[in-house]
């Protein structure tokens, strides 16, 4: 709205702000805590005090986090919910938009939103056992024989992710200066798309 300010016409606005409060409220989802448990809402988690991962309290520290996590993938570990990896991409790369569009108050105060979201994520067990490995396509999304062999695991709601998601990234590697993480993660992105 800012780059385009003829968009923001009292219409646009009011549905902006009837989209937000539809947050009002809303707990964390879910996770897939295997067949004894089924799913379980992320309010009724208790996270353990010490997750073995130091904890971010700024920007940087949630992109180096997300980063981490991302290049940390691996097929025979399946974890199901709280919207996986995709959406703690771009739930950060949201944060990042935020601090940079001038709101760093609500910035910091999401970045602690994102901890409580990773650290729920990193509480799912491996599943693998009951819906078996990851599905890895064999190039990243950002070449073109991922988009043309034909190979690219198919899932509904990832086919609108899938851009949304490389789009996110970019927000986020542009966060920190890491190249070699950076790249890294990148070539990792195949094992969530």
């Amino acid at each position: 709205m800012k780059d385009h300010p003829e968009y923001a016409t009292p219409a646009v606005v009011d549905g902006i702000r009837k989209l937000l409060a539809l947050f009002d409220n809303e707990h964390p989802g879910s996770g897939y805590y295997g067949k004894a448990k089924g799913r379980v809402q992320g309010h009724k988690i208790l996270l353990p005090d010490d997750v073995g991962k130091p904890q971010y309290d700024d920007i940087e520290g949630m992109v180096l986090a997300v980063l981490d996590e991302t290049i940390g993938q691996d097929p025979k570990i399946h974890r199901s919910g709280y919207g996986g990896l995709v959406h703690i991409i771009n739930h950060a790369a949201a944060i990042t938009d935020l601090a940079d569009f001038g709101y760093p108050d609500l910035a910091s105060r999401a970045v602690q939103s994102h901890y409580q979201h990773l650290r729920l994520w990193q509480t799912l067990p491996n599943v693998a056992d009951e819906m078996g490995p990851l599905k890895v396509s064999k190039f990243a999304p950002h070449s073109p024989a991922y988009w043309t062999s034909g190979d690219v695991p198919y899932d509904r709601a990832l086919l609108t992710h899938r851009v949304k998601t490389m789009f996110g990234f970019g927000e986020l590697a542009a966060a920190v200066e890491d190249d070699t993480r950076e790249n890294t993660a990148y070539d990792k992105l195949r094992y969530m798309l």
